[in-house]
């Protein structure tokens, strides 16, 4: 369970009513939480998902590619009648586990990306 609170009375006090019903162990404070990384100051929490991204370019074999912005058209949409004949089970299976490490970081913290993906989802 990652807790994130500006207060620490009010930590003080989740911390000791969480222990009256849990066993549990105060681990400082966090640098990864599901793949995401925290970056902590006295001011801010930054979040960042370099290395998961980065698998992600790995995956695709765009390792090497350069980041551009790309405006998207929103007239745009997916057929999937002419996506099933162009694609067999494999390249399907493929192609849904690329949109979902996808909407797994558009879900996390890239909302950036969370309109083209939905228009390949």
């Amino acid at each position: 369970m990652l807790i994130i609170i500006n207060d620490k009375k009010v930590y003080k006090n989740l911390k000791s009513q969480l222990k009256t019903e849990f066993k549990i162990t105060d681990m400082s404070l966090a640098n990864c939480y599901l793949s995401i990384e925290l970056h902590q100051n006295i001011n801010s929490i930054i979040i960042k998902q370099t290395e998961f991204i980065k698998e992600i370019l790995h995956q695709f074999d765009m390792k090497n590619a350069a980041s551009k912005l790309t405006s998207m058209n929103d007239k745009i949409y997916l057929d999937s009648e002419f996506t099933d004949d162009l694609l067999n089970n494999v390249e399907k299976k493929c192609y849904q586990s690329d949109v979902e490490s996808l909407i797994y970081l558009m879900l996390d913290i890239r909302l950036n990306v969370s309109f083209a993906v939905s228009i390949l989802s």
